[in-house]
């Protein structure tokens, strides 16, 4: 499978293995960490930056919610500093979603970048650590 057909899986996340029983963030991430999809799509490393990015550019809020997780946790995979710079324009958008499990893995992304406290056991952020993290992008 080429890298293209690999993004176009992730962008049909019934195909991501156990990803529709997560019920956080932190079971998504561990549903990513046993897909063989996601795993071969980090493994191709930096050469899936550009797609991966183009497919946030056009399709970003509109992505599944599972598919749009898949690629910011892709992204801070292969290169947190790419990825937060990538997710950053998009957070804005998204960060109010109610229960967003992609604004959760975009802000661990961006609060690694920015030196914010990240809990390496848990993927939730409060209210408050998401404006946080709103504000420390502005």
């Amino acid at each position: 499978m080429n890298l293209k057909e690999r993004i176009e899986v992730i962008k049909q996340p019934e195909k991501i293995k156990n990803a529709f029983y997560a019920n956080s963030a932190a079971v998504l991430g561990f549903a990513f960490d046993e897909d063989p999809d996601v795993q071969a799509l980090i493994a191709v490393g930096e050469e899936a930056i550009p797609l991966i990015e183009q497919e946030i550019r056009e399709n970003g809020a509109d992505l599944h919610e599972i598919s749009l997780s898949c690629f910011a946790y892709v992204l801070s995979k292969i290169n947190v500093h790419k990825a937060a710079k990538i997710l950053s324009p998009l957070f804005p958008k998204i960060v109010d979603r109610p229960g967003s499990f992609a604004a959760m893995f975009m802000a661990r992304t961006l609060r690694t970048e920015k030196n914010l406290p990240v809990s390496s056991r848990e993927l939730f952020f409060t209210p408050e650590q998401l404006r946080e993290t709103l504000r420390s992008i502005g």
